[in-house]
């Protein structure tokens, strides 16, 4: 009996990063509810502008206007969350899917919906998305021990798995018996949500790495040969003087000369 519950155990994830890190719940329960929202979105998006134009290529150019902000922010997304606060970088991001959430609800009230506001938050969430991402993945090794690394993916894969499944399982009924502006309101929800969630983390300010002040040079034991300290200058003249051993091998061949000249003199 005791080897079955061992073996059983051994299949169930480990919940240790749980139990140590209440920014790793935090994060995990914000990540499950951002997913629920963005598949309430990501399924009444292209339905309502297939219902707006009954045409085929109108929903697929939604992807084409998806590309283009997510490749180009994406490039910053990782600057900006070595350059400040992770957990504003977040917070912002996500107030600013609640906001083009609240922006697709109220064209959805509207008499008659218009189309250019569908792709116009279809680019912006995907900037932010690209804007954020950095910053999420970043994060896991700032909130988590290093021994519970592995731990804490398999469990934030573990969430992936179940916002997958049941996200649009739960989008799909949504739309179909309540239409695309509940839908919308579930979504601006979640990230309403989901930003009451991110107010309480941690702040993880960005690390700066301290340099050395003098040029460079490795320090070496006392006694040995090479160079020492001498890149300590604080000029760029005297520095290239110091740290060139082409210039040191000649300055020092040449107060060699002149001390055997000098000696037979």
């Amino acid at each position: 009996m005791s080897s079955a519950l061992s073996r059983l155990s051994a299949l169930l994830p480990d919940l240790a990063p749980w139990r140590s890190s209440g920014d790793f719940r935090l994060l995990w329960v914000q990540g499950l509810v951002t997913y629920f929202g963005s598949a309430m979105a990501m399924i009444a998006l292209p339905l309502q502008i297939k219902e707006l134009t009954g045409s085929p290529l109108a929903v697929g150019a939604m992807g084409a206007v998806e590309l283009v902000p997510l490749v180009v922010f994406g490039l910053y997304g990782g600057a900006l969350a070595d350059a400040v606060d992770r957990r504003k970088v977040i917070l912002g991001t996500e107030a600013g899917l609640g906001l083009l959430a609240l922006l697709l609800l109220l064209n959805a009230l509207l008499p008659e919906p218009m189309l250019w506001p569908l792709y116009v938050v279809a680019a912006g969430v995907s900037a932010l998305a690209g804007l954020q991402r950095p910053a999420l993945d970043s994060l896991l090794a700032r909130i988590v021990p290093h021994d519970q690394q592995t731990a804490a993916a398999a469990l934030n894969s573990l969430r992936w798995q179940i916002g997958a499944i049941a996200g649009p399982a739960v989008a799909g009924l949504v739309v179909a018996y309540a239409g695309h502006a509940p839908a919308y309101g579930a979504t601006a929800v979640c990230f309403a949500v989901s930003v009451l969630m991110c107010r309480r983390l941690s702040r993880l300010r960005p690390r700066t790495t301290r340099r050395s002040p003098r040029c460079g040079a490795s320090r070496r034991a006392p006694g040995t040969p090479g160079r020492g300290r001498c890149c300590s200058a604080r000029t760029w003249s005297t520095w290239r003087r110091c740290s060139s051993p082409s210039r040191t091998r000649s300055s020092r061949s040449s107060r060699t000369s002149w001390t055997r000249t000098g000696r037979s003199a």
